[in-house]
């Protein structure tokens, strides 16, 4: 048996003569395709010499790869020899399908996984069986084809060096086999990205994902093993800032909640601020468990004008760990201008400021080293706090107990809530004023106001905004004192 050429391209015509059967008998042809389904069987008529002529057309769209043939003498039912003859595809491979193709040349025996403009090497037959391949998904080309200016090298698989990365061609975690063996997934984008197990200052994988291989799901289970996974602790402590300390914690092998302990300063001589599990929803994350993240609120007691080290470190069997969380610590300092810090000491006492202490929301007025509470909230602009000319940022907070040297003053709240008892000035005027009965009255003069039952250091001093909402909601009303008695005569005014 014979086959000319034995390398043709798609659509190349292929003769296959047969000599040495009996004569003037038949032969059965059969064909075996790369994929290993057969073809035939065709019945040829053997001539008086022994021989016959057979030619077969292949097509723009034949299977390319290894076919096999061979000839039955009908009369003797001798099988002839098997011949293999090779169909191969004209021009280069898909450079950048999904899934990659499989691909080697006519001419050399190494298997490329192509995808990325890139050839990645796949370099043990049973690795290729192992990926879930057969003869079937391979297709042939010409010599040189897959020559480096055509595609360069990529990545070895499998290398067991950390230089290979894979995932499933259904499932978005990206796994890095490393020297014991193990798969070890990347829980988020950058941590692939920033990659380097080398150690050179470079990052070892492409920042585009272009040498991440995919594999199907037979191929998935055999490059994850019939060991357990890696175990090791992943996660980020993200940011530390004014309003929370955020990050994520995962075992490797497990969908378990980490517990995570976050400290200001180091674990062995810090402060611990909380033990956290790790067990919100984290979209960002690849891993198809995305349940990972952490959050807590940022202490008031750090808020202080004072730098800070925040660390979390990876909590396991109940005992806090050495291994921190990759990029921590985080300095936080609450010194920009978006964060409400705490001040060390006491308020002064007669300046007329805005205070409260972290532990408590009430919101105090401090002047004459008394301290008046704040009517309402400051959780809404329509509360008193805001009407009376004020902002958020007028608030000095404080330490626990900070305010509790003060006197107490006067509440500042509507009439109808302390009736006659508050008294009140704007800041750039001199005249009190009372609220009583729904109105203000103005006390006459200051010798009146002295000689009331009211002092000084029982006036609120409003705000230019607060003064004008204070008479809104309490319109000038009566003059408390009187003016002097007159008595006119022709030619003198006389004062009693």
């Amino acid at each position: 048996m014979q086959v000319t050429p034995l390398k043709g391209k798609r659509g190349s015509v292929f003769n296959e003569p047969g000599s040495g059967f009996s004569p003037n008998n038949t032969a059965t042809l059969h064909f075996t395709y790369p994929d290993g389904h057969k073809a035939g069987p065709i019945t040829k008529n053997i001539g008086s010499d022994g021989s016959f002529q057979h030619s077969w057309q292949s097509t723009q769209l034949e299977m390319s790869g290894r076919y096999f043939y061979y000839a039955v003498d009908d009369k003797t039912g001798a099988k002839s020899n098997e011949v293999i003859f090779i169909v191969w595809i004209d021009g280069l491979p898909p450079s950048n399908e999904q899934f990659g193709v499989i691909a080697r040349t006519i001419d050399d025996s190494k298997v490329f996984w192509i995808k990325y403009n890139k050839k990645f090497w796949i370099n043990d037959e049973n690795i290729l069986k192992g990926l879930g391949y057969s003869e079937a998904n391979l297709q042939w080309y010409d010599s040189n084809v897959l020559n480096d200016n055509n595609f360069p090298l990529g990545n070895e698989i499998f290398n067991k060096d950390a230089t290979f990365t894979y995932r499933s061609y259904d499932k978005s975690t990206v796994y890095v086999i490393k020297s014991d063996g193990k798969s070890y997934p990347f829980y988020t984008w950058e941590d692939y990205i920033n990659a380097d197990f080398d150690e050179d200052g470079k990052a070892d994988f492409d920042k585009d994902g272009k040498d991440i291989y995919w594999a199907s799901s037979t191929g998935f289970t055999y490059l994850q093993g019939s060991d357990d996974p890696g175990q090791e602790f992943q996660g980020y402590l993200d940011n530390a800032d004014c309003d929370k300390i955020r990050g994520w914690a995962a075992l490797t092998n497990s969908t378990d909640s980490v517990k995570v302990r976050i400290y200001d300063g180091p674990s062995e001589s810090g402060i611990l601020i909380k033990e956290v599990t790790a067990d919100l929803f984290r979209a960002d994350l690849l891993t198809e468990d995305k349940n990972h993240g952490f959050e807590i609120e940022m202490p008031v007691a750090l808020k202080n004008n004072q730098t800070h080290q925040i660390h979390a470190y990876f909590v396991d069997n109940g005992n806090v760990t050495s291994k921190q969380l990759s990029r921590s610590p985080k300095t936080f300092s609450a010194q920009e201008s978006s964060c409400q810090v705490w001040e060390v000491g006491i308020p002064p006492g007669n300046e007329g400021i805005l205070a409260r202490t972290y532990d408590n929301p009430d919101v105090f007025w401090i002047n004459n080293n008394k301290k008046w509470k704040m009517t309402g909230h400051t959780d809404s602009q329509d509360q008193p706090f805001f009407q009376l000319g004020y902002q958020l940022t007028d608030i000095k907070w404080y330490g626990p107990g900070s305010l509790e040297g003060f006197g107490d003053g006067k509440e500042l709240k509507e009439v109808y809530e302390d009736n006659e008892r508050f008294v009140y000035r704007c800041k750039n005027k001199s005249t009190v004023y009372l609220i009583r009965n729904n109105q203000s009255d103005r006390f006459f003069n200051y010798d009146i106001f002295e000689n009331s039952e009211f002092k000084d250091e029982d006036v609120y001093w409003a705000t230019d905004k607060g003064f004008d909402w204070l008479q809104s909601l309490y319109p000038v009303g009566e003059l408390i004192g009187e003016f002097p008695k007159i008595r006119v005569s022709p030619k003198t005014i006389y004062f009693e």
